[in-house]
């Protein structure tokens, strides 16, 4: 975890006082980035002090989370219905796209950076952990045991911060939808994938999932984007063929089309996530939707783990291999989350989503050093149009 960040000042507060953001609890969209803060009493504690009522805080950030889906004009949708989504808005990877500050308020603190910094380390290392388990075990098992060993960490978060369960109308079918679609096709397929394809591959390919979130974004809305960020689609997907191109056998390399495919469909998986879970998130927060979703997935994987795993054959584990494991389990899939999150409450998701344009960069640069991976012409050419492509999404990503 993060330290606490220090009260914002003044010049940070009037520029978050001036965002554009609806609100119905007002012009201060501070209150919505605390929200992000909630359970953790050492952040929580000057921030409460500044901005008033704790039930105030929380019910005022929600309902600024919900304008960004659901709010146009001062009127809101109807609890879990997808409103007006706006495409652009939701570029940013991951839970970039469920906070308040959508202008990209706020000042990057050294907090900020050393949050940001290893978040996109630890999603661009992901590959390389996952290569590391998958020896003597299949790259499925390393996904079962990933997701099911996530579930004390996960249940611990939620007891401290004390995060309620997304389960009111709705909600509880997005909640499942996030668990069984999202993260665990997500978390089995790119296992897999990675395990058959190389690191470098998979870190890459990875990298399209801003692009494919704003595409089901779009056709959820039904809301023609600008043309820089089509263009930007573009040409993020030109070196996606080129990864696959090279997989195929167009050159020489170690990659497979089985495993890119594979790791291209739990993009898929992850980006549908946050196409469809906007009003939970913002209802809920995303705290407490990511937490719960894992939770959810964590007994959603015990009983396939108890038919597929080879029981035998994980207890011969290296040390290596587990530890592999655990990081994947508490680091990749809890601690690089909260870290965004306090990321993104500190700077706004704008800054942040700068810095995870460096996990391909990680992922291709760990498998070459500690793998000794092929580092391909093809390889380093797609890298660079990909983030190319992904950066020029994000510049035509506001809606008119």
């Amino acid at each position: 975890m993060c330290a606490p960040p220090s009260p914002p000042h003044r010049a940070t507060a009037r520029a978050m006082a001036r965002s554009t953001t609806v609100s119905p609890c007002g012009p201060s969209h501070g209150r919505g980035v605390m929200l992000f803060l909630k359970g953790l009493p050492a952040l929580l504690t000057p921030a409460l002090s500044s901005h008033g009522r704790r039930g105030e805080i929380e019910q005022g950030a929600g309902e600024t989370l919900s304008a960004l889906w659901g709010e146009k004009g001062g009127e809101r949708s109807e609890p879990g219905e997808v409103g007006p989504l706006e495409a652009g808005r939701f570029l940013p990877f991951s839970a970039c796209m469920t906070v308040a500050t959508a202008n990209g308020a706020g000042r990057m603190t050294p907090v900020a950076m050393a949050c940001a910094l290893y978040t996109a380390v630890s999603w661009g290392a992901t590959p390389l952990f996952v290569k590391l388990a998958a020896v003597g075990i299949d790259g499925l098992s390393v996904g079962i045991l990933r997701a099911v060993l996530s579930l004390p960490f996960a249940l611990a978060v939620i007891l401290l911060m004390g995060l309620k369960l997304p389960w009111q109308g709705r909600h509880k079918w997005v909640l499942l939808y996030v668990s069984a679609v999202g993260l665990v096709g997500f978390i089995l397929l790119q296992s897999w994938g990675a395990s058959l394809s190389t690191t470098g591959h998979t870190a890459v390919v990875n990298s399209s999932s801003p692009i494919l979130t704003g595409l089901l974004v779009a056709l959820i809305a039904w809301r023609r984007p600008k043309l820089t960020w089509v263009v930007g689609c573009l040409v993020a997907f030109a070196g996606t063929a080129l990864l696959i191109a090279e997989a195929i056998g167009l050159t020489a390399s170690h990659a497979s089309l089985e495993g890119d495919l594979l790791v291209f469909g739990s993009s898929l998986a992850a980006a549908s996530i946050f196409a469809v879970s906007g009003p939970t998130m913002g209802r809920y927060g995303p705290y407490a939707v990511t937490m719960w979703s894992v939770v959810v997935a964590s007994l959603m994987m015990i009983p396939f783990g108890l038919w597929h795993l080879d029981f035998a054959a994980v207890a011969g584990l290296s040390g290596v291999a587990w530890f592999s494991i655990a990081m994947l389990a508490i680091n990749s899939n809890i601690v690089a989350y909260l870290a965004m999150f306090v990321a993104i409450a500190i700077a706004g998701p704008t800054r942040m989503t700068t810095f995870l344009f460096g996990m391909p960069v990680v992922g291709v640069a760990s498998g070459t050093l500690f793998l000794g991976e092929l580092l391909t012409w093809p390889l380093v050419v797609a890298t660079f149009v990909i983030i190319a492509g992904v950066a020029l999404a994000q510049r035509g990503r506001d809606q008119p």
